[in-house]
């Protein structure tokens, strides 16, 4: 019984090293990873701490299709936010259903930005049933190439995720969103289309730094080849 219970307590010996090694490998691996990250794809920013290229992030998520985008989740959820700087903006703000508003905030773009007219009879018919709008459909159904596709894009939260952890890395970890503080507004000019993020922030641990911050995201577009000609961000 003794040799039975010293041959338990070393095989738990060596059960637990076995797990200390495990846990300590998985530990150096992480750290060398976060390392390299860090020595790789931060810089150094003016205020001292560090940062990445969220622009070429930006970027990259712009070229992604429609469907790849969280449009499906984030419309409904943004549509009540957004505003329409256009001859065309009134007409979105005067509904309060979020169905309806989707339905015209895409054909106000299609005539805003295409010049084409879509018969809202016929949206209606083709993508909204008595119990859901087939949001699925119809961000199917929009060019990728098109102003609209373009414009769609730069709305939803993977688009200005980049900025965003850009500006949490600035404040060191320190910020958090405000509740209901996220306004978009989608401004169309003559020779351009601006789609701009307000998103105002607060401190994470206020009672160490109490404070809060709004921070600006502007996507703009040439309105003729609907290329990205300019990312920004101020606070």
């Amino acid at each position: 019984d003794r040799r039975q219970r010293q041959m338990c307590i070393r095989d738990r010996q060596s059960t637990g090293q076995f797990k200390m090694y495990f846990v300590a490998l998985g530990l150096g691996v992480g750290i060398a990873g976060g390392y390299y990250y860090i020595r790789h794809h931060k810089k150094k920013s003016k205020f001292g701490t560090e940062t990445f290229d969220w622009k070429k992030q930006t970027r990259q998520i712009l070229t992604r299709q429609l469907s790849q985008l969280p449009l499906v989740i984030d419309l409904p959820r943004l549509v009540s936010r957004i505003t329409l700087n256009s001859s065309s903006g009134a007409e979105l703000q005067s509904l309060k259903n979020t169905d309806l508003r989707i339905l015209k905030l895409v054909s106000l773009l299609n005539r805003d930005l295409n010049h084409r007219d879509l018969d809202e009879d016929e949206l209606k018919a083709k993508y909204l049933t008595k119990s859901h709008l087939d949001l699925i459909g119809l961000v199917n159904d929009v060019s990728e190439t098109d102003l609209v596709g373009k414009v769609l894009k730069a709305i939803n939260q993977a688009a200005i995720a980049p900025a965003v952890s850009n500006a949490i890395l600035l404040f060191q970890g320190n910020l958090l969103d405000n509740q209901d503080g996220w306004k978009i507004n989608i401004l169309i000019e003559e020779d351009k289309i601006s789609v701009i993020h307000t998103k105002s922030q607060r401190a994470r641990f206020p009672k160490i730094s109490p404070f809060e911050v709004t921070l600006k995201i502007k996507f703009e577009f040439d309105k003729l080849t609907g290329d990205v000609t300019d990312l920004n961000m101020v606070m």
